[in-house]
């Protein structure tokens, strides 16, 4: 068994973060301390929670999203596949925490840098490996509807950004074309349609109950710019916004009245 250390990192991931799509030369190994979320691993969506562990194979492109606040502890290393082939994917620890308790050990030695501490490092890795074929159970990824869902889900959030709607196919693990398709027999709208169609609930709710200009409700929501705002509102609801603020407002106020 050639297994070789090469990085450690920790951190803790903010809720709504997001890690871009990359890949490293070497394994990586992440231990999820605490959060919920999703990793995309060529494609394939896996949720991770506390005492989960990610490995990816080197050259394997892959990104995370956290839906509450992760911590994680991750580390990279070589590894010659024998005798323990390693597969792409989520494990879980054991009752034991027993990866947990061995990657916090290679975070003591990278802290205190006692002497010797790379050749330990090397060892701890070499343990890491044995455990994770001893203990860990891998989780399986994903089917395509919940693909989708978290699609949607990432849509919903992040509608007031620029979003790349490819890209959001290509860490889906599917062609653009093809992905269109799924999303519009899922919901009856295409990709694009539904971003719209978010942004201009969200102008709705605005209009209804706030006095902001036009022109901020249109920032607030993602429209590029005031009459790009005004001409995709009226197409979706049959009429302006200045139209639509004043006839829910007269409503509003006739049933304060009664």
């Amino acid at each position: 068994m050639y297994c070789q250390f090469d990085f450690l990192f920790y951190a803790t991931h903010k809720q709504g973060t997001y890690v871009d799509l990359h890949k490293h030369n070497c394994y990586e190994l992440v231990y999820y301390v605490s959060g919920t979320g999703m990793m995309n691993l060529n494609g394939e969506w896996y949720p991770y929670s506390a005492n989960t562990i990610t490995l990816t194979r080197p050259d394997h492109l892959h990104d995370e999203r956290h839906d509450t606040e992760t911590e994680v502890i991750f580390i990279g290393f070589t590894y010659d596949d024998y005798p323990i082939p390693l597969a792409n994917g989520i494990y879980i620890d054991d009752a034991n925490q027993t990866l947990l308790t061995l990657l916090l050990q290679m975070k003591h030695e990278m802290l205190e840098k006692k002497p010797l501490f790379g050749v330990k490092l090397d060892v701890l890795t070499q343990l890491v490996v044995i455990e994770l074929e001893r203990t860990g159970k891998r989780v399986s990824a994903l089917p395509d509807s919940e693909k989708l869902l978290h699609s949607r889900l990432y849509i919903d959030e992040n509608y007031s950004q620029k979003l790349n709607m490819p890209q959001l196919a290509q860490i889906s693990g599917y062609s653009y074309d093809y992905f269109r398709h799924l999303f519009k027999r899922s919901t009856g709208l295409s990709p694009v349609q539904y971003l719209i169609q978010r942004r201009v609930n969200q102008a709705k709710l605005e209009l209804a109950n706030t006095d902001k200009k036009l022109a901020a409700i249109a920032m607030d929501c993602g429209f590029s710019t005031t009459s790009q705002f005004s001409k995709l509102f009226r197409e979706l609801t049959g009429e302006q916004p200045v139209g639509y603020r004043r006839r829910t407002k007269s409503l509003a106020a006739q049933d304060a009245i009664q």
